[in-house]
């Protein structure tokens, strides 16, 4: 027995090891191309007249004089146009797509320890009660399943709510409220199952009983995850600073370089 639980803790101590390493390259590479992902929300008051998004044209709610007929360079020529929005936005800016303005709320760092914390402990209590009830080892591998299975989720957990919010998490709605998403929880339940299923697996348990763990814990682990979302989303509320959009506006694409000059 005592073989069997150091030859478990070699592995499990491997495990923790493949796994930090691996979320480390993955936050060195994400790193420099999520920074510029998290902007502030650009203001989109309409008011008449060329303005970039936060002038406080476009902020304050004053009218701003309207703009001289501009020419705008096209291969040698030049076309001449009216441009009487009241903002620009760039493409792909959150305000482009709600027409608000919001706070960015609870810093992504903490944000994402915050909800890593509250999920991890909620859902490694459960997962502990299923594999002592079902596991074919638990006897012998109970202990050491409960400290893997803790690190290795605290350790994907924060690195997925991380590069979650940079990349993918959806706009606020009209009350500053970010809905849960259903594909972020699948694709979360996903990478949870495979990890459950490899630590029932390594601790030696037979494969219908590391079956029967992992789909009992996926159960479970399910509606503490999008119970975890739902009340962090509450919490963690985006008030809007500017008022809604009452005009379309003009979205500029992200080209290296846009010239426009008065006319002669």
């Amino acid at each position: 027995m005592v073989s069997r639980v150091a030859s478990s803790g070699a592995r499990a101590t491997a495990l923790i090891i493949a796994v930090c390493t691996l979320l480390s390259w993955g936050m060195a590479l994400a790193q420099p191309l999520g920074q510029p992902l998290e902007p502030v929300y650009c203001s989109i008051a309409k008011k008449p007249g060329l303005c970039m998004a936060g002038e406080s044209a476009c902020t304050v709610g004053r009218s701003a004089a309207r703009p001289p007929r501009t020419a705008l360079p096209r291969h040698g020529s030049e076309a001449r146009s009216d441009i009487t929005k009241s903002c620009l936005c760039m493409a792909g800016d959150v305000s482009c797509a709600t027409g608000r303005e919001y706070e960015i709320g609870i810093p992504n760092e903490s944000l994402s320890l915050y909800k890593t914390i509250s999920y991890v402990t909620g859902a490694t209590v459960t997962d502990q009660l299923w594999y002592l009830a079902i596991a074919s080892e638990a006897a012998t591998t109970g202990g050491v399943f409960f400290v893997v299975n803790a690190t290795t989720s605290s350790l994907m957990t924060y690195n997925y709510e991380y590069f979650w919010n940079l990349c993918c998490r959806a706009p606020p709605d009209e009350d500053g409220i970010v809905p849960v998403s259903a594909t972020k929880a699948i694709i979360y339940r996903g990478l949870s199952i495979i990890r459950v299923g490899a630590l029932a697996l390594i601790f030696g348990n037979t494969l219908p009983s590391a079956a029967l763990v992992t789909f009992a814990i996926t159960v479970s682990r399910t509606a503490v995850y999008v119970t975890n979302d739902y009340v962090w989303n509450r919490i963690d509320v985006k008030k809007r600073t500017g008022p809604p959009a009452t005009e379309d506006m003009i979205v500029v694409p992200p080209i290296a370089q846009l010239s426009i000059r008065p006319r002669a």
